[in-house]
């Protein structure tokens, strides 16, 4: 008898085992399709891509969903205005990037929101953080983020 509950045991923790290798295997899978992740980046570095290529690139037959981005080198500025280029070892990165179209971050490369809520898509005064930058950068839903780009509106 004591032999049959060990070999029974052990199944179990084979089975379980199993079970969660095989949902460990699916996992990228997963968040992929969840999250719509991009599988390309056409990115001129010149910025040169007319609107007209943009819609171009979106009807080829290969393109399911497309979106726009596009980025402004950005350099967070200290309490008296001046930049703050201790953000070379931040977690908020050097750029801020919008989306003119809405599509990223809602159609594509969605998402996952921990803390408030998504931005409206014309709200050009918030942004959308990761958890790394919340905690490193003691920022928090409301807080403000000063940040200057060294380009000038046109």
């Amino acid at each position: 008898m004591a032999i049959g509950v060990l070999v029974g045991f052990a199944a179990g923790v084979v089975m379980t085992a199993v079970a969660g290798a095989r949902r460990t295997d699916s996992s990228l899978h997963r968040v992929v399709v969840d999250t719509r992740a991009a599988d390309v980046l056409a990115n001129p570095d010149n910025g040169t891509f007319a609107a007209s290529r943009y819609r171009q690139l979106a009807r080829l037959p290969e393109v399911a969903r497309s979106s726009i981005e596009v980025g402004a080198p950005m350099v967070p500025v200290d309490a008296s205005g001046r930049p703050d280029f201790g953000f070379v070892e931040s977690a908020r990165g050097t750029a801020i990037i919008a989306s003119p179209d809405g599509a990223e971050l809602r159609t594509i490369d969605r998402a996952a929101v921990a803390a408030g809520r998504m931005p409206a898509p014309d709200d050009t005064n918030a942004l959308v953080i990761n958890e790394t930058a919340e905690k490193v950068d003691h920022l928090h839903v409301g807080a403000g983020s000063p940040s200057a780009s060294s380009t000038r509106p046109r």
